[in-house]
């Protein structure tokens, strides 16, 4: 009996040690690292400056997107150009039409469509988004050195195109 118990404790012991190592071992690539973190900071800056106007994230790029134009567009179509799921979405136009950001209204010709664009009140808004972007943008440019402005937002736009075109292939 007390060598079963011998073996078992021996097991425990040799699979605490196998998690030790397999922790130490486990490194987190830098690049992610690095991406990870850069998002999280600037998200969490521009949240307090949404949180100002009373928005939320992921309102800001709703407010953006719909006053390139500002003609109806259906929640289906804003969720895929947004690359958030249509319940979000939905939901989310429900909360602005609740604060009168949003009008929503049955598409004409498909009555299951639901359509929405910009109030006056959302116009108004959608341009304080527009100056709360370029504020935390400007705080941005101002702590890195002019030469580095150029290489660093090209180098942004092309690790966000890589991103984009790996995210069919990972699926």
């Amino acid at each position: 009996m007390e060598r079963v118990e011998t073996k078992e404790a021996s097991a425990r012991e040799d699979m605490r040690t196998i998690r030790k190592q397999t922790y130490r071992r486990v490194e987190r690539p830098t690049m992610v690292a690095s991406l990870q973190e850069l998002s999280k900071a600037s998200r969490s800056l521009v949240r307090v400056h949404l949180s100002k106007l009373g928005l939320e994230l992921g309102q800001d790029e709703l407010f953006l997107r719909l006053s390139q134009d500002n003609t109806p567009i259906s929640i289906s179509l804003l969720a895929e150009q947004l690359q958030i799921q249509t319940p979000t979405t939905s939901k989310m136009c429900e909360r602005l039409q609740e604060k009168g950001h949003i009008h929503r209204t049955q598409n004409a010709d498909d009555r299951r469509v639901i359509e929405v664009h910009l109030t006056t009140k959302g116009l108004e808004m959608a341009e304080l988004v527009g100056v709360a972007h370029r504020h935390v943008e400007k705080l941005i440019q101002s702590q890195l050195q002019e030469q580095n402005l150029e290489i660093t937002a090209e180098a942004l736009k092309q690790l966000a195109s890589v991103l984009r075109d790996a995210i069919p292939h990972a699926r």
